[in-house]
């Protein structure tokens, strides 16, 4: 019965790092690339309107579904704030582990 507990807390680790990496793909990679394509193609502002509403929404909705998922499934804290203090933004990008209980300990799972 632990090993199915761990098992869960392991999943909903890789989810929350899984949601982590798309919220990271889609703010730094897609919306740049899309302003330097359009940049490069001489793309007028009346045809990159649609585009840009759509790459605004989906960064806005992977930034929500990352932060939801940003407690930690062991302790149930947040997993890049440290109980009663401020968040460091550069937490976001290197940790992968809790700030409040440190796990996991297991490499296998990282």
């Amino acid at each position: 019965m632990a090993e199915l507990k761990d098992r869960d807390k392991t999943l909903r680790y890789r989810k929350m790092m899984k949601a982590k990496k798309q919220f990271l793909l889609s703010f730094f990679v897609f919306i740049p690339a899309g302003a330097v394509l359009a940049s490069l193609l001489g793309l007028s502002d009346e045809i990159l309107f649609a585009p840009l509403i759509f790459l605004t929404f989906l960064t806005v909705a992977l930034w929500f579904n990352f932060f939801f998922r940003g407690f930690c499934p062991w302790c149930e804290g947040q997993f890049y704030v440290r109980s009663g203090d401020v968040m460091n933004v550069f937490d976001i990008f290197f940790k992968k582990h809790c700030l409040n209980c440190g796990k996991p300990d297991d490499e296998d799972c990282i």
